[in-house]
């Protein structure tokens, strides 16, 4: 907090919400009283702030507004601050007005009051604040302390973005993306999203940059994807991390690289992306890039789930199923795949269906197993459809129909489930539910064989040289 007051107070003589006031670049005491606090010299910044506010210099009011807030070389006073805020608001300097609006938007030492929120903003904006213009645009959208109108929001997003706010440009671009206020136009959008990257939007950035990947508004470019998603991670994005992490990790669009991939998904999962915390997580388990350790696997699979990232449930949920890692335990096991089931992860679903199936720390319920089954089919899971056509096929809590475990067979094989291509290639094979074809059984052999199923490359050779 301390350095965020800092950077602040340091920032506030450039700043372009000065523009209508010439008092500041006259205020010699202002300046002083900025230089005092660059240089750590708190106490005489203090002064020189409070001889510059008495002037009515509304830097030096804010300053020492922030100073009281924070409580830096001077004892910390909530009071004040709001008192020396509003002195700066008064004297038309706009950061005091935009700082008091924070304060009522989010009851920040204030009581919460979105309609004095609304008004505050209004004033700072008028005074050419643009990150007051947004946050009033985001209170029209809202219809926070004020009628809803994409219309009037819109509008104010186009004068942050005029003003060179980042957060305001890009605002403006997701509306051309969402439809709201302005009619859909991926041109305009990346148009905006390119300047709120000029100006340092991290989420600017990485829009632009998922445009790229794909070719929407812009040219299709893997190079410029790459490089707009680096930014987007130097600029604090996750998802810019975790993308450009999951480029190299493929190969698609940069050379593939294990090292860069794990280097960009740990920044990602550093930064509370669950998702980069999956794949290094993977990255750790497999030995790509870095040392394996299924410690370190366990630990960052942890992370996941505690983020509620159902992926990370699953991975966690086997190691205490087989015991890497972590100490065997099925009871953990169970655990970490019903979440992952509640979480919509059909793998999590099928994985619980088995300890049912086999009674791990359990009542063994081929009925329970073949629900669970049939709840990860549903959501698309080849293993669980898979697990299920075999219920079927052996009867486990179901009439035996090889019917419906083809049909079963052919989603799963359809999902590149490589097992269940083999089993449908042994149903045509030997005709079980099905007439029996050799051609269909080799089709379906040959995917499970590109699937990387070894019993399938086996099966499709035994087929062959009959």
């Amino acid at each position: 907090m301390k350095l965020f007051i800092k950077l602040i107070i340091v920032g506030v003589l450039g700043f372009a919400s000065c523009a209508k006031s010439a008092e500041y670049k006259h205020n010699t005491l202002a300046k002083e009283g900025h230089d005092a606090f660059a240089n750590g010299n708190y106490k005489k910044a203090v002064k020189l702030y409070k001889k510059a506010c008495d002037t009515n210099s509304g830097s030096g009011c804010f300053g020492l507004g922030l100073m009281y807030h924070d409580g830096e070389g001077i004892e910390k006073n909530y009071d004040k601050a709001v008192k020396f805020y509003k002195k700066a608001c008064y004297v038309n300097y706009a950061r005091g007005c935009g700082r008091i609006g924070i304060m009522h938007q989010y009851g920040e030492i204030v009581k919460k009051n979105y309609n004095k929120a609304v008004k505050f903003y209004k004033k700072a904006c008028d005074l050419d604040d643009g990150s007051s213009c947004l946050a009033l645009g985001l209170m029209y959208r809202y219809g926070k302390g004020i009628r809803k109108s994409y219309d009037k929001a819109v509008g104010l997003y186009k004068k942050a973005c005029d003003l060179n706010d980042g957060a305001g440009c890009y605002n403006i671009g997701t509306t051309f993306v969402a439809n709201k206020g302005v009619k859909k136009n991926y041109l305009k959008a990346a148009k905006f999203y390119k300047k709120a990257c000029d100006l340092d939007s991290g989420h600017g950035c990485f829009r632009l940059g998922s445009m790229s990947h794909v070719g929407k508004g812009v040219k299709k470019s893997y190079d410029n994807a790459s490089e707009l998603y680096k930014k987007a991670c130097k600029l604090g994005v996750e998802a810019g991390c975790y993308n450009i992490g999951l480029m190299y990790d493929t190969g698609k669009g940069v050379r593939k690289s294990y090292v860069k991939a794990a280097e960009f998904y740990t920044k990602a999962c550093d930064i509370n992306s669950g998702l980069g915390c999956v794949n290094l997580g993977l990255m750790y388990e497999k030995a790509k890039g870095v040392s394996k350790s299924y410690v370190k696997a366990a630990e960052f699979y942890k992370k996941a789930s505690d983020m509620n990232i159902g992926r990370g449930c699953v991975r966690l949920g086997i190691l205490y199923d087989i015991g890497k890692g972590v100490t065997k335990n099925y009871v953990k096991a169970i655990e970490f795949y019903e979440k992952a089931c509640d979480l919509n992860i059909g793998h999590g679903c099928s994985n619980l269906g088995n300890m049912y199936e086999n009674g791990k720390r359990v009542n063994q319920s081929y009925s329970n197993a073949v629900e669970l089954y049939k709840k990860a089919c549903d959501m698309n899971s080849g293993v669980g459809c898979g697990n299920l056509g075999r219920m079927y096929i052996n009867a486990k809590g179901v009439r035996k129909s090889y019917i419906k475990a083809l049909k079963i067979y052919k989603k799963a094989c359809d999902m590149d489930s490589g097992p269940s291509c083999s089993v449908l290639g042994n149903m045509y094979t030997y005709g079980k539910g099905v007439k029996r074809s050799h051609g269909r059984a080799v089709g379906f052999y040959e995917k499970a064989c590109r699937l990387n199923f070894q019993e399938g490359c086996e099966n499709l050779e035994k087929i062959q040289n009959r």
